[in-house]
């Protein structure tokens, strides 16, 4: 019985190429860069932006520094980002009670119709070891410029620590 189940997963695995090649319809994947933000945005409640020129992203990371740490503004240089090419898409889960949460993008797909960005909201189980301070998880990333609407999905997902 194993025998059989291994030969019918490697002659699915053998034509998979040829469905995928000959499937133009199907949603294209494509790549994203993540950006390394210095701060988390402070936000009470779950967010997003999408920023699509150079004014937007200066006033949104300025802001990022003023809000956690106002004194160092003038050490921090803003990212170029090419807004021809490029747009950011940024967003978090709002505040967290403790450390331990993280905000992560899995996939970003684009169909005729629409962009689609998938991510993955992970949350410590009561045996992890986490800081008692608040938090606000979020994750910034930049994609390929497209007019067409961003649609977002999220999976929940806890971080099993063992004692």
């Amino acid at each position: 019985m194993n025998n059989l189940v291994l030969r019918g997963f490697f002659l699915i695995a053998m034509f998979m190429p040829c469905a995928i090649s000959i499937a133009h319809e199907l949603p294209k994947n494509y790549s994203h860069v993540v950006l390394d933000l210095p701060f988390d945005h402070i936000s009470e409640e779950p967010w997003s932006k999408i920023i699509d020129n150079q004014e937007e992203w200066a006033d949104f990371y300025l802001n990022l520094i003023e809000e956690n740490a106002p004194d160092s503004v003038a050490s921090y240089i803003l990212p170029e980002i090419d807004f021809e090419t490029f747009r950011v898409v940024t967003g978090g889960i709002g505040v967290r009670t403790s450390g331990g949460h993280s905000v992560s993008i899995s996939k970003v797909v684009e169909t005729t119709d629409a962009v689609y960005i998938e991510v993955l909201v992970i949350k410590p189980d009561g045996n992890c070891l986490v800081t008692a301070n608040i938090t606000y998880p979020s994750a910034a990333i930049m994609i390929r410029k497209s007019d067409k609407p961003i649609s977002f999905s999220s999976t929940e997902l806890t971080h099993i620590c063992q004692l």
